[in-house]
């Protein structure tokens, strides 16, 4: 990548060739960005109707997901298919001098209106925009001086935490994209593409037994496989490929249950790393499970509920609970309090009906 060190260390320029061909990408973020290369090839033919509304097309774009989405795929795709010069922030060197972090936003911001038409990228936002702090407002005041139709240059930003960025940062992105997490589309291109050329490999059955998984996930998955399994003549099993996942070192790092889990293990409590409750455990029939456990014993459901999502150590009396109600296990923290909560509704208006 060339750099331009006449203005900082912290912000670099890379041109649309220093990005390779190839790249997989996550298939969800690639047809978003597709999607505004469209519109800015109609922006010249809406360009006078605008400006006769007092209207400025900036085109802004925030983009929010879990860790482990490819959100930088948004960005790729547009640098090689316009193509466009990339300027960003190198963040481990502009978190190496604080100090200096509000200078380095407004070097980044001219760097990119100096080098036109390009990308100013400004990966994990939330750094350089916490809330009510003094490099949110030079951001909020940098940007909004940035337009594609006025200066050539689009503001892509991206952050897997818009809790903390501040909220008038917020307001300045025209385009907010928001990705809850892989789709199955993504997974099953994704395997397609990392397992290309073993036939021994099914990427669809794969993408069955990795929901909720990260993009980045799928990707350790994918060369854990092609490390470790040896190339066969005919394909897997589904339940080979179960237990090729739960051998392969690879977690579902983008579902919090499984960190939930993590952290339970090693605090001492033995939980399952792999959700297989949800397979026992059909959503209708879980909810009637809850209403079971709740009619015998709210209180008790409630109490190990609350300790299963606060990652606290379960008592023996906890332990026993969840032996008689092991489904309590299954789904994640917002799941159980839903499941918990429908349940307690549903609870109440049988005995209602019953007279008790």
């Amino acid at each position: 990548m060339s750099e331009e060190e006449s203005y900082s260390e912290s912000v670099i320029l890379i041109e649309p060739e220093e990005y390779p061909e190839q790249r997989i990408s996550q298939f969800s973020v690639s047809i978003l960005a597709e999607k505004l290369l469209t519109v800015l090839g109609h922006l010249e033919d809406k360009k006078k109707d605008l400006e006769g509304k007092g209207l400025q097309f900036n085109a802004r774009t925030l983009l929010l997901g879990p860790p482990g989405t490819d959100l930088e795929a948004f960005v790729y795709h547009i640098a090689r298919e316009h193509p466009l010069k990339v300027v960003r922030v190198r963040i481990s060197q502009a978190l190496g001098n604080i100090a200096n972090l509000s200078e380095t936003i407004r070097i980044a911001c001219e760097f990119a209106k100096r080098n036109s038409p390009a990308i100013l990228f400004l990966e994990r936002i939330d750094i350089f925009a916490q809330s009510n702090s003094v490099q949110g407002a030079v951001l909020q005041s940098e940007i909004n001086e940035i337009s594609w139709d006025e200066n050539e240059v689009l503001v892509i930003a991206s952050t897997t935490r818009p809790d903390l960025v501040d909220r008038e940062v917020l307001s300045s992105f025209s385009r907010i994209h928001v990705f809850e997490g892989t789709t199955f589309d993504d997974r099953v291109r994704a395997f397609e593409k990392c397992l290309e050329g073993r036939d021994d490999f099914e990427p669809t059955q794969l993408a069955e037994l990795t929901e909720g998984w990260s993009f980045s996930d799928i990707i350790h998955l994918s060369t854990n496989l092609l490390v470790q399994i040896p190339e066969v003549k005919e394909k897997f099993s589904r339940e080979r490929f179960e237990n090729f996942i739960k051998e392969s070192g690879s977690l579902a790092t983008g579902r919090q249950e499984v960190i939930d889990s993590i952290s339970r293990r090693t605090r001492g409590v033995h939980l399952p790393l792999f959700d297989t409750t949800d397979s026992e455990y059909p959503s209708e029939f879980l909810d009637q499970l809850y209403i079971m456990a709740v009619g015998d014993d709210f209180q008790g459901t409630q109490r190990v509920i609350e300790s299963l999502n606060s990652s606290l150590p379960l008592s023996v009396q906890d332990k026993e609970f969840l032996g008689k109600y092991p489904f309590l296990l299954s789904g994640s923290s917002e799941d159980r309090l839903t499941r918990l909560m429908r349940a307690k509704r549903s609870s109440d208006r049988l005995s209602r009906i019953m007279g008790r």
